[in-house]
């Protein structure tokens, strides 16, 4: 073979590689073409499937008919029952509200949501009182104030109460002396012989009605751990009036604890009494001496 021929040989062999090479080389490249274009659709099902992180909130509360937020946004209202929520992973505020004329409801929770998880999570609200039902009790007591002056009671509500402690002597303005002190149980049986304004059906308030006296001249809201009882004061905040009461309507009135006629239902040796130096209510041994304000209800 010639020089040439040779020469002519090669160079058609060196560009079959070059052609052999660009093939291959396109081949490959349509080939990650598609393995990229099924990448990403994967990636997009993946989006539209929803497989990013969360979990779910298993909540319930103490305040049925209260309407539940998740961080701001509301997410529905508790009924009977668990009310369930699906969220994101991560910290989350759980916040219950619930508003009627007289009363406010609200509790608030953090809690940390992980993927995957089901938490369950109870939330007590405390309950205060609105603006509307302390406008309208101040109005009620002002007109009753007026009206039972001279017999020494005020009606509130649904309840008389004797605007003296036991041991006091109402003089038609205010009340005097000092009061006096009893153990639990001579409480209960000394307001069964009190015959007083005409009225022989007083008894020792229940710790719920008693409560109901408490007065916070600080502006703070009396918050109950549960309804109507087991409440947490007035608080440290701000000046306070003591006692912690009323004391246009109740003059005079010591700032000591006062005795109410619940037992305490873990244990009967000891019963709820009220303190006016604070607000606060707790339980005690049924043989302290303590103060004592008879009430009666209305027929």
């Amino acid at each position: 073979m010639s020089s040439k021929s040779f020469q002519l040989t090669a160079n058609a062999s060196a560009e079959f590689k070059r052609q052999e090479v660009f093939r291959v080389s396109l081949y490959n490249l349509k080939k990650m073409k598609k393995i990229l274009t099924l990448t990403a659709l994967f990636l997009s099902l993946l989006s539209i499937t929803g497989c990013s992180s969360e979990g779910k909130l298993h909540i319930t509360s103490n305040a049925k008919g209260a309407t539940i937020f998740i961080d701001g946004e509301k997410k529905g209202i508790i009924a009977d029952g668990i009310i369930t929520i699906t969220v994101d992973e991560g910290e989350h505020e759980i916040r219950i509200f619930k508003h009627t004329q007289e009363w406010d409801r609200e509790g608030i929770k953090q809690t940390f949501v992980a993927d995957k998880s089901s938490i369950e999570v109870y939330v007590y609200t405390d309950i205060t009182a609105t603006q509307y039902r302390i406008d309208r009790l101040n109005i009620e007591i002002k007109k009753q104030l007026n009206l039972d002056k001279k017999s020494g009671t005020v009606v509130i509500e649904s309840l008389m109460w004797k605007r003296c402690s036991e041991g006091q002597t109402w003089n038609g303005n205010t009340c005097i002396g000092k009061g006096d002190g009893y153990e639990w149980q001579i409480a209960q049986d000394h307001a069964k012989g009190v015959n007083f304004a005409e009225y022989s059906d007083w008894r020792v308030p229940t710790i719920k009605e008693l409560n109901t006296l408490v007065y916070c001249s600080n502006g703070h809201q009396i918050k109950y751990k549960k309804d109507g009882f087991d409440n947490r004061g007035c608080g440290k905040g701000g000046t306070r009036q003591k006692p912690t009461i009323n004391q246009t309507v109740f003059p005079n009135t010591p700032t000591n604890g006062f005795w109410s006629s619940s037992s305490l239902a873990s244990y009967s040796g000891y019963a709820w009494q009220l303190n006016f130096s604070n607000g606060n209510d707790d339980n005690y041994y049924r043989y302290n001496d303590y103060y004592v304000r008879l009430v009666r209800s209305r027929q």
